[in-house]
């Protein structure tokens, strides 16, 4: 367990670098193209790990996307998009506070 962990741990700067490019890009439920700009981002971190992504078309949302890898089981599916109407979002706090996890842990960001 520890072996895996330290893994884990060696990636930690390149996952926390993804999640920021994911959170701080816009998609709420109302705006497909947006929703769809976040889609391209996780499709293509999926193609890296050596899945092949289609997307299901959604008329009023963004599009799904289904993502399968051979030998690896179930294929993987999701919809993304955070709730807040695009215009009603409030502007959000930048930099590294904002997002740096505590103490090894993904705690909320600060909001001060």
């Amino acid at each position: 367990m520890s072996e895996l962990l330290d893994r884990l741990d060696g990636w930690r700067k390149e996952q926390i670098e993804f999640l920021e490019r994911l959170v701080n890009h816009d998609s709420g439920t109302d705006d497909p193209i947006d929703s769809n700009r976040v889609g391209a981002i996780l499709a293509e971190q999926l193609e890296r790990l050596g899945f092949t992504v289609r997307r299901v078309p959604q008329e009023r949302f963004g599009d799904h996307l289904v993502g399968d890898k051979p030998g690896a089981g179930p294929s993987v599916s999701s919809s993304w998009a955070t709730t807040t109407p695009s215009s009603r979002r409030a502007p959000r706090k930048r930099g590294p506070s904002a997002s740096t996890p505590r103490a090894g842990r993904g705690a909320p960001a600060s909001t001060t």
